[in-house]
């Protein structure tokens, strides 16, 4: 964990794995929310926010300003930056598929 900027806050009951890489070059705080699983070899770099249980699978990388929701997986080797906004109980997978686990919620916007 590298705080350059801001600070990273992370919340209880967060898993995460090794090789896990997160910086936060903004000024602003990089939060994480409760009961997140971050699984090995996951980049967030500089991303805005994280919810609470979410599930982010190995080879993640999260770019700058980037916001996930509540309760949504983040699939393996996805990749997402530039300010991406991941709504809540979502599945992604692939480049920039989407699978919704409730179709009112199935949203992403760059």
């Amino acid at each position: 964990m590298i705080a350059q900027g801001g600070p990273i806050e992370i919340g209880e009951d967060n898993i995460i794995e090794e090789l896990v890489t997160i910086v936060n070059k903004r000024s602003e705080p990089l939060r994480i929310g409760q009961g997140n699983r971050i699984a090995c070899a996951v980049t967030l770099d500089s991303v805005a926010a994280i919810g609470n249980y979410n599930t982010i699978e190995a080879k993640v990388s999260l770019g700058p300003n980037v916001t996930v929701g509540n309760d949504s997986i983040l699939s393996t080797g996805l990749s997402l930056d530039d300010g991406a906004q991941v709504a809540s109980q979502v599945v992604l997978y692939g480049k920039g598929q989407v699978r919704a686990l409730d179709d009112a919620a199935a949203k992403v916007i760059k």
